[in-house]
């Protein structure tokens, strides 16, 4: 009977290990870090930091060949006991057309990786959806910019798909 329990314990963590890994990672964090533990993965150089309100965050430049302003940031909301649930990369892009050249390749590549996307239905937010791997791509006019949210997809998060 210890044999069979042993068996089914490490069959349930290959299972785990192997649902988990399917997930897109970002960078080299992991969802439900502390800031603490985040700001010591990071390798980028921190640009800001809010720890107040509702919502901690820590805000990185990244160098990118998307734009010449890029950031990453790293969202800890109060609800989920502060911590890391929602990280994004935004790519600021004044003109049109290089927010919808940019949208259309990551939407492209995030297809061929997890599958055709859903597309947003908000119209204040428009991109696409992929629930499963926890991803939300975001043309969005009112920041100038394009943002790949990832999200903790076990965590309550929702979005409009």
């Amino acid at each position: 009977m210890r044999v069979f329990n042993l068996a089914i314990a490490l069959l349930s963590l290959l299972l785990l290990t192997t649902f988990k890994s399917d997930l897109p990672a970002f960078r080299d964090v992991e969802w439900g870090m502390s800031q603490a533990e985040v700001k010591a993965r990071e390798s980028l150089t921190l640009n800001d930091e809010h720890s107040d309100g509702a919502t901690g965050e820590l805000i990185y430049r990244l160098d990118s060949r998307y734009s010449p302003n890029a950031e990453v940031y790293y969202f800890f909301p109060q609800n989920r006991q502060n911590r890391l649930s929602l990280a994004s990369y935004l790519y600021e892009l004044e003109q049109p057309d290089a927010r919808d050249r940019l949208t259309d390749y990551f939407h492209r590549r995030f297809n061929r990786l997890y599958g055709e996307g859903k597309p947003s239905t908000n119209s204040n937010l428009p991109g696409y959806v992929w629930l499963k791997q926890g991803i939300f791509l975001i043309n969005d006019p009112g920041a100038q910019a394009v943002v790949i949210d990832y999200f903790d997809p076990d965590s309550t998060i929702t979005f409009s798909q």
